[in-house]
């Protein structure tokens, strides 16, 4: 239980601080002239791909193998796809 509170707010932590360097990173180099100019569409996908991979490397340093990690989704997300979806209270 203990590692499971831990886990929570170091994702909490981790993805706090990639959403922070995210903006900054983002108005920098808006505010940079010499630089060409982006779509923020892309930045916003990389960033979305980024969270999962992050998402998916904390997982699996929770469950150890990646067969936790096949383990973890199935459960929480297709077994419990009404709790996932908060469709439903428990």
């Amino acid at each position: 239980m203990a590692d499971q509170r831990r886990m929570k707010y170091v994702s909490l932590c981790v993805l706090s601080l990639q959403t922070a360097a995210h903006v900054v990173l983002t108005r920098y180099s808006r505010a940079n002239q010499e630089t060409s100019k982006y779509l923020a569409s892309t930045v916003v996908s990389l960033v979305e791909a980024l969270k999962l991979l992050t998402c998916i490397i904390v997982i699996i340093c929770s469950c150890g193998t990646y067969i936790g990690l096949y383990l973890a989704i199935n459960s929480n997300v297709f077994e419990k796809w009404m709790v996932s979806a908060h469709l439903w209270d428990q």
